[in-house]
């Protein structure tokens, strides 16, 4: 008991001299950039007067055009304030207002708490690196929620993108790379919620709820021609068409995600080497295809841990051991999932997965990676700049102490 009370200890203060260390780096970064907060005010007038914010579409400073960062390292905020195109014309042709916010060629800046409503692109980032888009309600817009083109180390973080109208996407990325879209909430598109495009590698999709996409090619996460992308912890329910559709795709992971109630759970099309495992698949009205034959994806993390929990998987679990030949059950079922020739769960589980409290990067183990990402996040609540709501551990909109609590006491625990 001693033992495990010192461990707990020693975890707790590593995170807080983390918390500390990381803190003050970010208020350093915050200084070095030197634009301060940009304020638009209901009035439409920014406060300070002179801050370098512009407008493009013969739109002044008003609610009703587009805003465009004239800066690195501002931030917009929102105060009391709605950015919203309805009703507004380009050149009176009646069209949807192009971009809501634009940061095109922008750095280190932060868009957030704002509302952004009935443009044909709520945000635009093109070739527009080390961003955060935090907290934001993304709503009504007739193409994309949120673009990135050419745009890497962007975080994307807690924000509702919902109700897209004509082709209705979430969140596009293409030719975009080292970004994090974590937290998020994103449903009620007419086409995807989350796609990676034209070589977006090695992107963070975690920890977001992406449901009830109501038409035919309503897909949760679209991945096209993009690698080495991490889909981890995700809630992905009631699509219409596929929960994860992996097209050209390969070494992606894809794990401890939900996968339930969608057209088909999970596609890989001409997709090979990627790594599935301890993701919940149930009730989708078929679990998986694989197109193409000699594709081949691994579909488990070995003996113990185990592969995948298959809601129709209908083996029994008598056995243990790596050739499941051993005297006594292990939560692993005797017989593999087949799903082809060369796509096999050798070790289907025969239980829904448990996601670990604490396991902030849902790699299936709570170690100091996690105490790390909490440190990123202590004492920020949502809107805060360095918010992950990933790390509010007990749900109370806040990253302190207790959820540094919470984390030390399932230090070390793995998953499944």
């Amino acid at each position: 008991m001693l033992l495990l009370e010192r461990k707990v200890v020693s975890a707790i203060t590593l995170i807080l001299l983390l918390a500390g260390t990381l803190t003050l780096a970010f208020n350093i970064r915050a200084v070095k950039a030197g634009g301060g907060t940009v304020y638009i005010r209901a009035d439409g007038s920014i406060d300070p007067p002179t801050a370098p914010i512009l407008t493009v579409d013969n739109a002044t400073y008003t609610l009703t055009g587009n805003i465009t960062s004239g800066a690195d390292g501002i931030v917009i905020e929102r105060d009391n304030t709605i950015v919203d195109a309805a009703g507004y014309t380009i050149q009176g042709t009646g069209a949807y207002p192009y971009k809501g916010i634009d940061l095109s060629g922008r750095s280190n800046v932060t868009i957030r708490s704002m509302e952004i409503d009935t443009f044909s692109y709520g945000i635009w980032l093109d070739s527009s690196d080390y961003n955060s888009v935090i907290g934001n309600n993304i709503t009504g817009n007739s193409y994309f929620g949120i673009q990135l083109y050419y745009s890497s180390s962007n975080s994307i973080v807690g924000n509702n993108v919902t109700i897209t109208t004509g082709w209705g996407y979430g969140i596009g990325l293409n030719y975009s790379s080292s970004n994090t879209i974590s937290g998020n909430n994103i449903g009620n598109h007419y086409h995807y919620c989350i796609g990676l495009f034209f070589s977006s590698d090695y992107n963070i999709i975690s920890g977001n709820n992406i449901i009830n996409n109501g038409s035919n090619g309503a897909d949760g996460i679209l991945s096209d021609s993009s690698d080495y992308n991490s889909v981890i912890g995700n809630n992905i329910t009631g699509n219409n068409d596929h929960g994860i559709w992996l097209r050209g795709s390969s070494s992606n992971t894809i794990s401890g995600n939900n996968v339930t109630a969608n057209h088909v759970g999970i596609v890989l099309s001409g997709s090979s080497d990627n790594r599935v495992y301890h993701n919940n698949f149930i009730d989708n009205s078929q679990q998986v295809i694989v197109y193409y034959s000699g594709f081949a994806n691994v579909w488990d993390d070995g003996y113990p841990l185990g592969g995948n929990y298959w809601s129709d998987y209908n083996g029994i679990d008598l056995y243990s051991g790596p050739y499941q030949n051993e005297t006594g059950s292990d939560g692993i079922g005797d017989v593999p999932y087949v799903i082809d020739g060369v796509n096999i769960d050798r070790y289907p589980l025969v239980s829904a997965v448990r996601l670990l409290r604490g396991d902030l990067n849902f790699d299936g183990s709570v170690d100091i990676y996690d105490a790390i990402i909490l440190a990123g996040a202590f004492n920020s609540i949502p809107g805060s700049p360095n918010w992950n709501p990933n790390a509010d551990i007990n749900g109370d909109n806040i990253v302190d102490i207790y959820d540094a609590i919470m984390l030390a006491g399932h230090f070390n625990q793995h998953s499944p």
